[in-house]
């Protein structure tokens, strides 16, 4: 599969379109726009993950886990920025997310489940929407369908025990079961989106990431579309605040894991003229939050109307026959014993007299990454607050025997957990939840939602399910008397929710932002398209849902702005691979003085500067991304990105653009001399474009100089976009010991999935490099020559 995105340095200063989050809204609109011509950049904050990175050992796991908990001091972040799996801890109800090019997608069970179209009659949903049931939302179901490309399990393939096992359980409680529509291929060498596809393995494995190019992700449909049609992708780049720039937007964002906040680094920004927030649930409502803090007019109801979509999940402990539902990590696969995806069938006890006590009981599969660390955590929590179980003598007898072998074995594919079934539900609930940022953090605030009479429903239900089948029903963790019945949930929705009026909602029945705490006026140029704007509990998993509303979106986008959205096939661009090879970044900071009209001297500049109070400071990121071509080729250039902060340029901070470092290059009007070379754009917010040329000059003069000469960047700032423009002033910045001291810390390896090892060799290759280089000048000084000290 081809890599889709690009480096962060090739980032334009100004888009037509920006969609923040790639996700399944966020996909739908690079999709749609890109196919109607828009030139737009996609903005995601998490890697790009191709078949064969996503974690299959616990190891592995453990490493794409960031979790937020809440702390008195307001909360603390655990693990990478950028880890796959976004765990949000709350008191009330918690909540994961993937992080990553393709959001959610990339670990969700693909179930594309229509809800009850009693769900779309409820008033919440706008009166325009309602309208549209039958043709425009209908349109946007059939478009998402066509893309993501849904099917049952096949009857051909063996049935997988879990699926045998739920449609059992269904049927022995009268209850309606069967198998579920997913994103899955099961057909060898399909196309989707211009990208050939393998078939499912059915490994059981797809919520921590499909490794064998099976599951249609958006990272496999949506993005490559769009990336086939002219569409610019960016990972690691998370998006902090909107802000209004005339009739167009500033998108503030940083990029996670690189250092720059060690420094104190303002946000960089990219300008557009329409902006889709698709960040998801949290991450939309998060950013219209902050952008509300900075002064943003918007509707007084961000944050509100959050919903867990019922969601409960449960285990059926040690039952009487196999269930076969942990996933195969990296064991050889055993194709007589299928796992099947991860959600294959489900138990529907929608249809009921009332909405909101339908749900659907979906079969699940324990991902093998974290298989083992289930055999001592479920059988605890079995004997601590499981219920039911055998109830005959040899029933207990034969289950206490299972749990045995899977305890001593410390195995979870023999005994107990062999036994073991999992279940995840989708119902209702009353969409009572608040998002609310606390000291700058995203925080859920829902008192009692677990002990909800819905919940309690649902938990009773699954134990009669669990009952049929002979096992000890064990709820989730967080739902006992312990954690104050806490629950957690995987479809987030709302925060942004659609309504008539700003005193409602957050957003029109179109997505797009309401301008102000009251009325029905919008910014016709800033959509929401994700789960965000769903009003209510859909009872249903909400994928398909929030591909439709986000199809009805665009549609209306593309009509009201004249746009025609091509229908041709999708086929994959002919230059559609980024390679991703091993390189090296840094941050790194300078400060020191410039002063305007000074167009000769760059020391007279600097004491100006001084004079006049004219500050001059810089902190860039430098990425190396291609170590070896850098070492080999005699320019030595690598890209950059970064802020400066001048006030006699701007108020605000600027933001760098075509970044280009050349690192150690001959000078060739000097003998031993060697240049490090900074050239850049800088925008200001107010539109205003600058050009930057600077040079550290390394060279041996007498004494010890070489701190001097790596420390000292030589500047001169153009009045306009290129070298070519006026000289506008001239000036000096350092590199100072203890902003040298951050940069060390903020050097390391990039690229796809390196181990630790590949990455100290990397920032090894990296020293071993400037060093020689430096030895290379100053070697009479490293030998004891005459520019060195005196020796005795």
């Amino acid at each position: 599969m081809p890599r889709l995105s690009r480096p962060i340095e090739s980032l334009r200063p100004h888009y037509p379109a920006i969609v923040i989050g790639s996700g399944y809204g966020g996909g739908v609109a690079a999709a749609r726009l890109a196919r109607a011509g828009v030139q737009v950049a996609v903005l995601e904050r998490g890697r790009e993950f191709l078949p064969g990175d996503f974690p299959a050992i616990e190891s592995a796991f453990t490493g794409e886990v960031q979790v937020d908990v809440p702390t008195p001091a307001g909360g603390a972040q655990l693990g990478s920025p950028t880890a796959l799996f976004d765990f949000r801890v709350n008191g009330d109800i918690s909540v994961l997310v993937g992080c990553g090019l393709g959001g959610t997608s990339l670990i969700n069970a693909n179930v594309c489940l229509r809800p009850e179209a009693r769900v779309f009659a409820d008033p919440r949903w706008p009166a325009a929407l309602r309208a549209d049931l039958a043709t425009r939302v209908e349109a946007g179901f059939v478009r998402a369908e066509a893309m993501l490309r849904p099917t049952r399990y096949p009857d051909g393939l063996p049935q997988p025990a879990k699926l045998r096992t739920l449609i059992r359980a269904g049927k022995a409680l009268g209850l309606a079961s069967g198998p579920l529509p997913i994103a899955v291929n099961f057909t060898e060498d399909r196309e989707t989106a211009g990208l050939r596809q393998q078939a499912c393995k059915l490994c059981g494995d797809c919520v921590t990431g499909c490794n064998h190019e099976a599951k249609n992700t958006v990272a496999a449909t949506y993005l490559p579309d769009a990336h086939a049609h002219g569409a610019e992708i960016f990972t690691q780049v998370a998006v902090r605040r909107l802000e209004r720039r005339g009739s167009q937007w500033l998108v503030f964002y940083d990029c996670p894991g690189v250092g720059r906040e060690k420094f104190g680094a303002a946000d960089m920004f990219v300008s557009a003229d329409l902006v889709i927030v698709a960040a998801g649930t949290l991450g939309s409502t998060e950013l219209l939050l902050r952008s509300k803090e900075a002064g943003l007019r918007l509707s007084e109801r961000v944050g509100a109307r959050f919903s867990g979509n019922g969601d409960v999940i449960g285990f059926g402990f040690n039952q009487h026959d196999q269930v076969d539902a942990i996933g195969w990590g990296d064991r050889p696969y055993t194709p007589d014993t299928p796992v099947g995806p991860t959600l294959t069938g489900m138990i529907d006890v929608r249809g009921q007299t009332d909405l909101d006590d339908g749900f659907v009981v979906q079969d699940g599969a324990i991902p093998g990454a974290i298989g083992r660390l289930c055999v001592g955590g479920l059988t605890a929590a079995a004997a601590a607050f499981g219920s039911g179980g055998p109830s005959t003598i040899m029933g207990k007898l034969a289950a206490a025997g299972r749990g045995l072998v899977s305890v001593i074995a410390d195995d979870a594919y023999v005994g107990a957990l062999r036994n073991t079934a999992a279940f995840i539900v989708t119902g209702h609930d009353d969409s009572g939840g608040s998002l609310y940022l606390d000291e700058g953090r995203l925080r859920v605030s829902w008192p009692e939602v677990g002990s909800s009479r819905g919940v309690a429903q649902i938990n009773e239900a699954l134990a009669r399910v669990v009952r049929s089948e002979g096992g000890t029903y064990v709820p989730s963790p967080l739902w006992t008397a312990l954690m104050k019945h806490a629950l957690i949930t995987v479809h987030p929705l709302g925060g942004c929710a659609m309504a008539e009026d700003a005193e409602h909602g957050v957003v029109n029945h179109r997505g797009q932002v309401f301008s102000g705490r009251r009325g029905a006026e919008v910014y016709d140029n800033l959509l929401v398209c994700d789960g965000s704007i769903v009003p209510r509990s859909l009872g249903a998993n909400p994928l398909m849902t929030i591909c439709a509303l986000a199809e009805r979106n665009l549609e209306l986008l593309a009509e009201a702005r004249g746009l025609t959205v091509s229908t041709a096939p999708a086929q994959a661009a002919p230059l559609a691979t980024h390679d991703d090879p091993t390189g090296v970044s840094f941050s790194e900071a300078m400060r020191g003085h410039f002063a305007v009209g000074e167009t000769e001297d760059c020391a007279r500049g600097e004491a100006r500067g001084k004079a006049e109070d004219s500050p001059f400071e810089v902190v860039l990121t430098v990425f190396c991304r291609d170590l070896a071509r850098i070492v080999r080729d005699s320019q030595h250039c690598a890209g950059m990105v970064g802020t400066v902060d001048a006030p006699a340029l701007s108020s605000a901070p600027l933001t760098i653009s075509e970044g280009r470092f050349n690192l150690f290059v001959e000078n060739p009007g000097a003998d031993a001399t060697r240049n490090l070379r900074y050239r850049m754009r800088m925008h200001s917010r107010e539109g205003k474009t600058y050009y930057f040329d600077g040079v550290k000059v390394v060279h041996d003069d007498a004494g010890i100089d070489v701190w001097a000469d790596m420390t000292t960047l030589f500047s001169t700032i153009h009045d306009g976009e290129g070298p070519d423009a006026p000289v506008l002033g001239k000036g000096i910045i350092h590199v100072q010991l203890g902003d040298f001291m951050k940069q060390l810390g903020t050097t390391q390896a990039t690229g796809a999935q390196l181990t630790a090892a590949e990455q100290a060799a990397a920032v090894a290759q990296f020293g071993k490099f400037f060093g020689y280089a430096l030895i290379d000048v100053y070697g009479k000084w490293f030998a004891g020559g005459s520019h060195g000290p005196t020796q005795g």
